[in-house]
Protein backbone atom coordinates (compact mmCIF):
# COMPACT_ATOMS: atom_id res chain seq x y z
CA UNK A 1 0.00 0.00 0.00
CA UNK A 2 1.53 3.33 -0.73
CA UNK A 3 -0.57 6.96 -0.76
CA UNK A 4 0.43 10.43 -1.78
CA UNK A 5 -0.65 13.37 0.89
CA UNK A 6 -0.68 17.04 0.05
CA UNK A 7 -0.03 19.27 3.29
CA UNK A 8 -0.20 22.37 0.71
CA UNK A 9 -4.10 21.48 -0.73
CA UNK A 10 -5.66 20.82 3.34
CA UNK A 11 -3.76 17.35 3.73
CA UNK A 12 -5.55 15.76 0.77
CA UNK A 13 -4.66 12.07 -0.18
CA UNK A 14 -4.11 12.64 -3.85
CA UNK A 15 -3.62 9.33 -5.35
CA UNK A 16 -3.41 5.41 -3.79
CA UNK A 17 -1.73 2.10 -4.57
CA UNK A 18 -2.76 -1.37 -3.82
CA UNK A 19 0.13 -3.80 -5.22
CA UNK A 20 0.55 -1.72 -7.96
CA UNK A 21 -3.01 -1.05 -8.94
CA UNK A 22 -4.42 2.72 -8.46
CA UNK A 23 -7.21 3.63 -6.29
CA UNK A 24 -9.54 6.27 -7.15
CA UNK A 25 -10.47 8.35 -10.41
CA UNK A 26 -9.23 10.10 -13.34
CA UNK A 27 -9.73 13.67 -12.62
CA UNK A 28 -9.48 15.69 -16.13
CA UNK A 29 -6.99 18.60 -13.54
CA UNK A 30 -3.99 17.67 -13.79
CA UNK A 31 -2.50 17.82 -10.59
CA UNK A 32 -2.03 18.33 -7.76
CA UNK A 33 -2.66 21.93 -8.38
CA UNK A 34 -0.74 24.33 -6.16
CA UNK A 35 -3.27 26.59 -4.44
CA UNK A 36 -2.18 29.63 -5.47
CA UNK A 37 -3.57 28.79 -8.81
CA UNK A 38 -6.85 28.38 -7.35
CA UNK A 39 -8.92 31.57 -7.31
CA UNK A 40 -11.71 30.86 -4.56
CA UNK A 41 -12.87 34.20 -5.13
CA UNK A 42 -13.76 33.88 -8.64
CA UNK A 43 -17.06 35.91 -9.03
CA UNK A 44 -19.19 32.30 -9.92
CA UNK A 45 -18.06 31.04 -6.78
CA UNK A 46 -16.72 28.30 -8.57
CA UNK A 47 -13.40 28.37 -8.42
CA UNK A 48 -12.58 25.45 -6.59
CA UNK A 49 -13.06 22.77 -9.21
CA UNK A 50 -9.67 24.18 -10.82
CA UNK A 51 -8.16 21.96 -8.40
CA UNK A 52 -9.65 19.63 -7.49
CA UNK A 53 -8.19 16.07 -8.44
CA UNK A 54 -7.92 14.01 -5.64
CA UNK A 55 -8.38 10.64 -3.93
CA UNK A 56 -10.07 12.47 -0.81
CA UNK A 57 -10.68 16.32 -0.25
CA UNK A 58 -12.10 17.90 2.68
CA UNK A 59 -14.53 20.65 2.25
CA UNK A 60 -15.59 23.53 4.66
CA UNK A 61 -14.93 24.19 7.42
CA UNK A 62 -16.12 27.64 7.77
CA UNK A 63 -18.70 26.92 4.95
CA UNK A 64 -19.74 23.60 2.74
CA UNK A 65 -21.77 22.83 -0.22
CA UNK A 66 -22.98 25.66 -3.04
CA UNK A 67 -21.31 28.95 -3.60
CA UNK A 68 -23.59 31.89 -1.53
CA UNK A 69 -24.09 35.38 -2.41
CA UNK A 70 -25.05 38.78 -0.38
CA UNK A 71 -28.02 40.81 -1.51
CA UNK A 72 -25.47 42.70 -3.77
CA UNK A 73 -24.40 40.05 -5.54
CA UNK A 74 -21.52 39.33 -3.77
CA UNK A 75 -20.04 35.99 -3.35
CA UNK A 76 -19.61 35.28 0.51
CA UNK A 77 -18.80 31.74 0.48
CA UNK A 78 -17.19 29.97 -2.32
CA UNK A 79 -17.79 26.17 -3.65
CA UNK A 80 -16.96 23.77 -0.72
CA UNK A 81 -15.15 26.16 1.21
CA UNK A 82 -11.51 26.66 1.62
CA UNK A 83 -10.44 23.93 3.79
CA UNK A 84 -8.69 21.92 0.96
CA UNK A 85 -6.71 25.13 -0.80
CA UNK A 86 -4.61 25.56 2.87
CA UNK A 87 -1.69 24.63 3.95
CA UNK A 88 -0.88 22.51 6.59
CA UNK A 89 1.58 23.50 9.32
CA UNK A 90 3.17 21.24 12.46
CA UNK A 91 3.69 18.40 10.13
CA UNK A 92 4.78 15.36 11.81
CA UNK A 93 5.39 11.86 10.12
CA UNK A 94 6.08 8.75 12.57
CA UNK A 95 6.83 5.55 11.66
CA UNK A 96 6.69 2.38 14.21
CA UNK A 97 9.09 -0.12 12.81
CA UNK A 98 7.28 -2.94 14.90
CA UNK A 99 4.11 -3.40 13.08
CA UNK A 100 4.87 -1.18 9.53
CA UNK A 101 2.30 1.33 10.78
CA UNK A 102 3.33 5.29 9.09
CA UNK A 103 1.16 7.69 10.40
CA UNK A 104 1.28 11.63 8.54
CA UNK A 105 -0.10 14.16 10.97
CA UNK A 106 -0.65 17.82 9.99
CA UNK A 107 -2.87 21.01 11.14
CA UNK A 108 -4.77 23.29 9.26
CA UNK A 109 -6.07 27.01 9.65
CA UNK A 110 -9.11 28.44 8.73
CA UNK A 111 -8.98 31.48 10.48
CA UNK A 112 -10.61 35.09 10.12
CA UNK A 113 -10.15 38.48 12.10
CA UNK A 114 -13.48 38.73 13.76
CA UNK A 115 -14.67 35.21 12.18
CA UNK A 116 -14.18 31.63 12.61
CA UNK A 117 -10.73 30.48 14.26
CA UNK A 118 -10.84 27.15 13.43
CA UNK A 119 -8.32 24.12 13.11
CA UNK A 120 -8.38 20.79 11.12
CA UNK A 121 -6.33 18.05 12.92
CA UNK A 122 -5.67 15.42 10.46
CA UNK A 123 -3.55 11.90 11.08
CA UNK A 124 -3.92 9.72 8.25
CA UNK A 125 -2.38 6.17 9.01
CA UNK A 126 -1.52 3.28 6.85
CA UNK A 127 0.29 0.01 7.36
CA UNK A 128 2.32 -1.14 4.23
CA UNK A 129 0.72 -4.88 4.29
CA UNK A 130 -2.95 -3.89 4.76
CA UNK A 131 -5.24 -2.66 1.97
CA UNK A 132 -6.85 0.13 3.81
CA UNK A 133 -6.13 3.85 5.53
CA UNK A 134 -6.89 5.24 8.12
CA UNK A 135 -7.94 8.82 8.72
CA UNK A 136 -8.79 10.60 12.29
CA UNK A 137 -9.69 14.56 11.44
CA UNK A 138 -10.66 16.65 14.58
CA UNK A 139 -11.95 20.26 13.97
CA UNK A 140 -10.99 22.30 17.31
CA UNK A 141 -12.70 25.87 17.44
CA UNK A 142 -9.90 28.81 18.86
CA UNK A 143 -11.62 30.95 19.68
CA UNK A 144 -12.60 32.64 22.57
CA UNK A 145 -16.41 32.30 21.42
CA UNK A 146 -18.97 28.66 20.87
CA UNK A 147 -18.61 28.53 17.06
CA UNK A 148 -19.62 26.53 13.96
CA UNK A 149 -18.25 24.41 11.24
CA UNK A 150 -19.64 22.18 8.12
CA UNK A 151 -17.36 19.21 6.91
CA UNK A 152 -17.35 17.18 4.34
CA UNK A 153 -14.86 14.51 2.97
CA UNK A 154 -14.77 13.62 -0.63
Amino acid sequence: MRMVVVPTRGMAIWKAWHRGVEIGWQAPVLGPVHPKFVSLAEADGLGWIAGFDELLCRCGLASNGAPEWDERGRLLWPLHGSIANLPAHALAITIDGDDGEIAIRGEVDETRLFGAKLRLVSTTTLRCDEPRIRIRDEVVNRSAEPGEFELLIT
